[in-house]
């Protein structure tokens, strides 16, 4: 979003919404978190 305020306002207006006969929870995005490429197996 361009601004803050413009996503607070969409979070407000669709959470909580329905969309196809379900309802929808829309929260803020948040950076992922880091995990291994791989692990041992053995």
């Amino acid at each position: 979003m361009p601004n803050q305020d413009g996503a607070e306002e969409a979070i407000k207006t669709l959470n909580e919404s329905e969309v196809k006969g379900r309802n929808i929870k829309v929260n803020e995005a948040s950076p992922r978190e880091e995990h291994p490429k791989c692990r041992d197996r053995y």
